[in-house]
Parts: structure tokens; sequence; C-alpha cells
């Protein structure tokens, strides 16, 4: 069903991308890097950690593990296209209660 929903994501952004819309896109998609459906979600789209951020990004943790103060996995994810430019981009994983971490980002506006 993950794999679906991306699709429906790409569905709503495909058509953003062809009008050359400024484009932000911010959100948990329980994707990491390395899976196909990340590449299919990314596809024309800026992923401001692989830009601009430093270190991994891992946004997530299990919840058992939500006092550690860094993730283990990146699923969260600040994409942007036509125009809209990553200027800064981290996790802040300060244990909050949540087994996700914030994601933080500065973004450019054309």
């Amino acid at each position: 069903s993950r794999d679906r929903h991306l699709d429906q994501v790409r569905g709503i952004v495909e058509p953003i991308l062809r009008a050359g819309a400024p484009l932000l896109l911010i959100g948990d998609f329980n994707v990491v890097d390395r899976e196909p459906g990340y590449g299919e979600l990314s596809a024309g789209l800026i992923d401001a950690q692989r830009a601009v951020g430093v270190g991994p990004g891992h946004t997530w943790r299990p919840g058992r593990l939500e006092w550690l103060p860094f993730g283990l996995l990146r699923i969260d994810y600040l994409f942007s296209a036509n125009g809209v430019t990553p200027v800064s981009a981290s996790p802040d994983c300060t244990p909050t209660g949540s087994d996700h971490c914030l994601l933080q980002g500065v973004m450019a506006l054309p």
C-alpha cells in the first residue's frame, strides 16, 4: 500500500512539475533512498538533504529507541522543484516522545 500512496503523490506532483509552478513537498514517505520507490518519488525533484544537508539526515528510530538523540533511517524528506532552492536541511533528533525527528530546512523562493 505504501507504493500505491507514493504513486498517488506522484500523480499530484507531475502536473505541478509540468506547469513549472514552484513546488515544495514535505513528508514522511516511509521509503529509504535505496529503494526503487524513492527514485520514482523523487524524479525531477531536489532532495534538500542530498543537496545541502550535513550527515546522513536520518529521521526515524523505532519507538523503543525514541530516547536516542539520532535517527536510524531516513524516511522523511524535503523535496523542491521549479525554482524553490534548498539552502539548509537537518534533522533535530532531540527526544520528544516521537519516533520521528523534527525535519527542518530553509528554502529560497524564486
